[in-house]
């Protein structure tokens, strides 16, 4: 048995030598860590979400420096006078560092631009934008979430811990959905779009002056409209919503067409009253036309119809469906 202190890293050490020490950079290390760090949670909070992939959670200590190890001097004078030099050595490694995370800021600040042209604006600040959730919400539940409504509708949508939840937002909201409808619709200027603006304003009147039966027959035919007239290509597509059919695959489009065209899907489920199918209670096309009922038509559903016209108009306003 020996008392001798063994070293902490016995294989960095040559049988015979003295252990050399590890001298911290004061300051740097911190810095460095920071910025690399850092620059993954922009990537996991931003970029991810948008291209659907998920960024692992990776440790601070994963992006420290490695240690700096320099030679021992036994002589105290001049032990003393190394110790100076480290610390000038640090000194002037830390405005580097700075220098090197002010620039990774700088990437990542265009990093959140390009993701921002990602998304709609009114999704601009938005937390919570999980794509397997928001999925769900757009395709299944057939919420239309792009372009329309206001960001602090699109938070409460996805803050409801549920389905029912997040349909009584906007049966609850449908006032200022309106409002936020009539501001998109009078903002767009293609000429392409001006034969579907006016009956899409008459359906929000409608639904203001207490006609939802009204508002919601006209945005259904109006939806059919829209999809035939600017997206001839997808039609068969994007509305072939089966029952034990294949679910509409997201991934062949862009970010923005995806989640404006995911509620078309969901409004253009198929049922048949001859085969003892119940009459859907959510917004859906066919319904509105074959299965005129109070189950299908009420003022939360004319809302959603209109929602949908309105966001499909907002996707042909910015850019060409494909």
């Amino acid at each position: 048995m020996t008392d001798a202190k063994q070293p902490e890293n016995p294989g960095d050490v040559e049988p015979g030598e003295d252990p050399q020490p590890v001298v911290p950079v004061t300051g740097a290390d911190a810095l460095y860590t920071a910025a690399l760090s850092g620059m993954i949670r922009n990537l996991q909070r931003s970029l991810a979400p948008a291209l659907r992939v998920r960024i692992p959670a990776i440790p601070a200590s994963a992006f420290r420096m490695p240690p700096i190890r320099l030679p021992q001097v036994q002589i105290p004078a001049i032990a003393a006078l190394q110790q100076d030099i480290y610390r000038q050595v640090a000194a002037s490694l830390e405005p580097v560092l700075r220098a090197q995370r002010e620039q990774i800021a700088k990437v990542m600040a265009g990093v959140a631009t390009a993701v921002q042209r990602m998304y709609p604006e009114n999704w601009h600040g938005v937390t919570g934008l999980e794509f397997e959730r928001l999925e769900s919400i757009l395709l299944d539940e057939g919420i239309p979430l792009v372009g329309v409504p206001r960001r602090t509708t699109v938070q409460a949508v996805l803050d409801a811990p549920d389905a029912a939840a997040r349909r009584a937002v906007v049966g609850r909201r449908w006032r200022s959905i309106l409002t936020d409808c009539e501001a998109a619709l009078g903002s767009f200027q293609r000429r392409e779009l001006r034969g579907q603006i006016p009956f899409a304003e008459k359906a929000i009147r409608a639904l203001r002056d207490g006609h939802p039966e009204a508002a919601q027959a006209l945005a259904a035919n109006l939806l059919d409209t829209v999809l035939r007239t600017h997206f001839t290509a997808d039609f068969r597509t994007i509305t072939n919503n089966r029952p034990n059919g294949s679910r509409l695959d997201l991934d062949d489009y862009t970010v923005r067409v995806a989640c404006a065209i995911a509620p078309v899907w969901a409004a253009y489920r198929q049922f048949w009253t001859s085969n003892g199918d119940p009459v859907p209670r959510t917004f859906a096309r066919h319904a509105s036309a074959h299965a005129v009922s109070r189950a299908q038509y009420n003022r939360t559903n004319a809302v959603l119809g209109i929602m949908l016209v309105t966001s499909l108009l907002w996707l042909c306003e910015h850019e060409t469906p494909e």
